[in-house]
C-alpha cells in the first residue's frame, strides 16, 4: 500500500498525484519487503527474490543506468538472490544472499 507525497512516483501507482487514504501498488501480492522514505527511490523485494525499483531517480540511485524517474516499478536486473535493501534521498544499498 502507498500514501501520502508522492511528487517523484515514489508511490508506485504510476502518476505524480498525492494521496491521503491507502491505494494498492498494482495488482501484485507477492510483495516480501519494500524499503522507502522522504523523496527517496522506493524498492521492494518479491516472494521470489527479485528486486524492484521506483520513484525519485535523480543521482541514477535506482541502477537504471539513468536519471529518469519511474512512477510504476521496475525490475532491477535478472537476479532472483536479493535479500534486503535501504535507500536514502540520494543512495542505496542492497544485499544478495
Amino acid at each position: 500500500m502507498g500514501l501520502g507525497g508522492n511528487s517523484y512516483g515514489q508511490l508506485g501507482l504510476g502518476n505524480i498525484t498525492n494521496y491521503s487514504s491507502p491505494k494498492q501498488i498494482g495488482v501484485l501480492t507477492s510483495w516480501l519487503y519494500v524499503a522507502a522514505g522522504s523523496y527517496a527511490p522506493s524498492f521492494a523485494i518479491k516472494t521470489d527474490k527479485s528486486l524492484w525499483v521506483w520513484g525519485n531517480n535523480s543521482q541514477g540511485q535506482l541502477g537504471l543506468g539513468n536519471k529518469t524517474n519511474y512512477s510504476s516499478p521496475k525490475q532491477l536486473g535478472m537476479l532472483t538472490n536479493w535479500v534486503t535493501v535501504k535507500s536514502g534521498q540520494s543512495y542505496t544499498i542492497a544485499i544478495t544472499g
